[in-house]
């Protein structure tokens, strides 16, 4: 996800290498991730929200992982 302690991180990685900052973060985390960018806050809300909407109410005990593809 995308957060200040994530960006905080990769600025270090980027100085530490003496790499752009992009380019730290495509070695070290989007190249593993199937969507290619970091999934927003937004979008874990969204999810949230509809879990606990009575849209949701047949789903129990489920997991639903908003990774985006991790």
């Amino acid at each position: 996800m995308d957060t200040p302690l994530v960006r905080n991180q990769l600025k270090k990685l980027a100085a530490e290498e003496g790499i752009p900052e992009k380019e730290a973060l495509h070695k070290h985390l989007l190249h593993k991730q199937a969507l290619k960018r970091f999934i927003r806050p937004e979008e874990v809300a969204a999810c949230a929200i509809y879990l606990a909407s009575e849209s949701a109410a047949s789903i129990t005990g489920e997991t639903v992982s908003v990774s985006g593809g991790w």
